[in-house]
């Protein structure tokens, strides 16, 4: 799973051999520091993520749900404060946008859910 916050972006997989364990994934130490301070990071220079973490799948549960109360910014991309990282971001939603066939803006009366009801983002919902 990758998650993309706005301080962090980490990669989050299965542990090959401990099913209570996450390896949560970095290609920026700080990236798992910020979120997991107390993580014990090792460097692995020649995978593609140079850093990781084995983390309890409760320790990874609780991270997440805290970063979703941290929520606070009414759009994601303008809340990324490192302009590299905003860069990067960026990126990743233009292709995301044109991976959409046709892109959704384009589609002619295209019912877009609501910003202000959160029950039109949910899943059979349209667009969930």
């Amino acid at each position: 799973m990758w998650v993309m916050l706005n301080d962090s972006f980490l990669s989050i997989v299965a542990h090959r051999s401990r099913k209570n364990l996450l390896l949560v994934r970095a290609r920026q130490r700080a990236d798992i520091e910020v979120v997991f301070p107390h993580a014990k990071i090792t460097r692995t220079p020649k995978a593609d993520y140079e850093f990781r973490a084995s983390i309890t799948r409760r320790l990874v549960e609780r991270a997440m749900a805290a970063e979703v109360r941290r929520i606070d910014y009414f759009n994601f991309k303008s809340s990324v404060a490192d302009q590299r990282r905003h860069n990067a971001y960026l990126d990743v939603w233009v292709t995301m946008m044109n991976w959409a066939k046709p892109p959704p803006m384009m589609l002619p009366d295209d019912p877009r859910p609501d910003d202000e009801d959160p029950q039109a983002w949910l899943p059979g919902q349209g667009l969930g």
